[in-house]
C-alpha cells in the first residue's frame, strides 16, 4: 500500500476511533448533540446510551481493522483496506438512511 493510500486508511481509522468515543463516553455532550443532530433529552434517555454505545463498538471495530490493514505485510494488506472501507461505506449509507426513516417518526 501506498504512502497516500496508507494515510487516508489512517485518517479514516482515527476518525472512527473519535466517534468511538463520542457515541462510547460522551453522548450526552454538546460536541455529541452537534455532531448527530439529536436533543439533549433524547440523548438523556438509557435506551438511546446504550444504542450508541453498541454503535460506537462497531466504530471501534471498523478502526481496529483498518489500523490492522495498515500492518499486515502480507499479501492480505490490499484486500483488508478494501473489505473495512467497504464496511465504513456500508455504515455510512445504513447511517443516512436511519436519519432519514427512524428519527424523522
Amino acid at each position: 500500500m501506498g504512502i497516500k493510500a496508507g494515510l487516508l486508511v489512517l485518517l479514516i481509522a482515527v476518525e472512527h476511533i473519535y466517534i468511538l468515543i463520542i457515541e462510547m463516553f460522551f453522548n450526552e455532550s454538546e460536541v455529541a448533540q452537534k455532531s448527530f443532530g439529536l436533543e439533549k433529552e433524547f440523548l438523556q434517555d438509557e435506551r438511546v446510551k446504550i444504542l450508541m454505545a453498541n454503535q460506537g463498538l462497531y466504530n471501534g471495530f471498523l478502526a481496529m481493522g483498518l489500523i490492522w490493514s495498515l500492518f499486515e505485510t502480507g499479501v492480505f494488506q490490499i484486500q483488508l483496506a478494501i473489505f473495512f472501507l467497504a464496511c465504513v461505506i456500508s455504515v455510512s449509507y445504513t447511517h443516512l438512511r436511519a436519519h432519514e426513516t427512524v428519527l424523522d417518526l
